[in-house]
């Protein structure tokens, strides 16, 4: 599969809950380290850091840690739950293929 393909897919999968709901379980799962069913400070910067890595991307900072947290986490709680972390994911995937 080309990368224009694979950016085709990721752009309908946005839209497709049949799709896009699998991808942020398995990505859930993978950063929820503790199984705690919530992605707490240290999960986030593990997921993203490994994220950026496979993306060939710089490391995301300390700052840009908190700010994804202050950003996603709606109820202030300090952690990710589900539906927080679907938001970021479909963040992630919206700036990965360029769409606004």
């Amino acid at each position: 599969m080309d990368i224009k393909t694979s950016d085709e897919l990721l752009k309908k999968s946005l839209f497709n809950d049949f799709t896009f709901l699998p991808m942020v379980n398995f990505y859930f799962n993978s950063a929820d380290i503790d199984g705690s069913g919530f992605i707490e400070k240290t999960e986030i910067n593990h997921f993203l850091t490994k994220f950026s890595k496979e993306q060939k991307l710089d490391p995301p900072t300390e700052k840009e840690i908190e700010e994804t947290l202050n950003e996603f986490d709606k109820n202030k709680d300090g952690k990710l739950c589900k539906e927080e972390f679907q938001v970021l994911v479909k963040q992630i995937v919206k700036e990965m293929v360029g769409f606004k």
